[in-house]
């Protein structure tokens, strides 16, 4: 019984192996190593300069200030409000 559940799993790897092997048609393109680095970290720098660092054209705040703003108004942290100590 023990055999008989060891050799369908391994028939089943086996089934798993080919289909993957059916679906999988990779292409394998060979890139120069430094020209791949220099892109993919000029494609990361611009994305973090566009998402995080330039300041949004609607309001003017960048995405670090308004998700504080955000905690301080969920936090009832107003100017008009007495003081209140931050570690509670």
């Amino acid at each position: 019984m023990a055999q008989d559940k060891s050799d369908k799993a391994r028939k089943n790897n086996e089934y798993t192996d080919d289909s993957e092997k059916k679906e999988s048609k990779e292409i394998i393109i060979e890139r120069d190593v430094e020209s791949e680095v220099k892109r993919s970290y000029l494609d990361y720098a611009m994305s973090v300069i566009v998402g995080r660092a330039l300041p949004d054209v609607r309001d003017g705040l960048k995405p670090v200030h308004r998700r504080i703003l955000y905690g301080m108004l969920d936090l009832g942290l107003d100017s008009n409000k007495a003081y209140k100590k931050c570690a509670r």
